[in-house]
């Protein structure tokens, strides 16, 4: 895509699969072995801007846009530049893109965005259980997310979160409180969260989850958050 003027755009030929583009003048290649870029089009096309983050990985919110292809051409595969407010942001890549097909495009991050992850407090108890397990050890982790929006208009923010996953019939994984509520539950990888939130401009929203594990006290546990 490129920012040839409306009245300069390639015509245009759909045969079946086939699209043939036709530039709307000549140009000339020099024999330089050089690569040389001629605009064919420009196209407007409608996106739906939203902000993703992931606090457990990275304190950021990322801009992405849910972009639908209105025109009636066949976008092929290949590598973008992806460009905001008429400023440069990133190299991204596309697959194959059907007419009103929607594909997305992340745009970076906003630092207008501010994410912030933290542990409140860990509870350690360790108690002699009756049965098979005996002295088993039980930790209360709780978190708290925070997003705040100092942007000039509100937004949309998708935060993913998880719970631990146990992987063992002697360890335990409780959920005591999420507050808000999730606002979906990733069927295809157990334990991740999914909120949706409108944060207004120059407000803050925030997210509490707490939980329980618990296992025998000489097991070493992996992948639990840290402290």
């Amino acid at each position: 895509w490129s920012n040839a003027s409306p009245g300069a755009l390639t015509a245009v030929q759909v045969q079946g699969p086939a699209v043939r583009f036709t530039l709307p003048k000549a140009e000339t290649i020099a024999s330089d072995w050089q690569p040389m870029k001629a605009a064919i089009g420009s196209y407007v096309l409608p996106a739906t801007l939203s902000y993703q983050t992931t606090p457990r990985l990275a304190a950021f919110a990322y801009l992405k846009a849910e972009v639908e292809n209105a025109s009636a051409l066949v976008f092929l595969a290949g590598s973008v530049q992806v460009f905001l407010d008429g400023a440069f942001v990133t190299t991204s890549s596309v697959d194959t893109i059907g007419p009103a097909e929607k594909f997305d495009l992340f745009l970076g991050t906003d630092e207008r965005i501010r994410v912030e992850s933290k542990p409140l407090k860990a509870k350690i108890d360790v108690a002699i259980l009756p049965g098979l397990h005996g002295r088993m050890k039980t930790i209360d982790y709780e978190y708290l997310t925070t997003i705040e929006n100092f942007r000039p208009s509100s937004a949309m923010i998708t935060v993913l979160d998880q719970l631990p996953v146990a992987q063992h019939d002697e360890i335990t994984v409780t959920q005591l409180a999420m507050e808000p509520k999730a606002t979906e539950v990733d069927e295809e990888k157990p334990g991740v969260f999914h909120w949706v939130l409108t944060v207004p401009s120059g407000g803050k929203e925030t997210i509490r989850l707490v939980y329980r594990v618990r296992h025998p006290v000489d097991f070493v546990i992996d992948g639990l958050r840290a402290h």
